[in-house]
């Protein structure tokens, strides 16, 4: 656990098989590649001047399912 004026730091993040992984803002964003679907991993590093701890990530990507929708025209 952090001591009290410590500040959390993501500092290293892995790389997921299919897909890509950005940081911004602190916040870690999963890009998919095209057309996968799936399970995804990835890993990624928290530090604080002191201490560091690192988790792994399970994802996953379901396919989209899009409605046509067409209109009934009468006859």
């Amino acid at each position: 656990m952090p001591r009290h004026r410590e500040t959390l730091a993501i500092t290293a993040v892995g790389h997921p098989i299919s897909g890509t992984v950005s940081l911004l803002d602190s916040q870690l964003i999963y890009t998919p590649t095209l057309d996968f679907i799936g399970t995804d991993v990835f890993t990624y590093t928290v530090s604080t001047e002191t201490q560091q701890a690192e988790a792994a990530v399970t994802i996953r990507v379901a396919a989209e399912i899009f409605r046509s929708f067409v209109p009934l025209i009468s006859r």
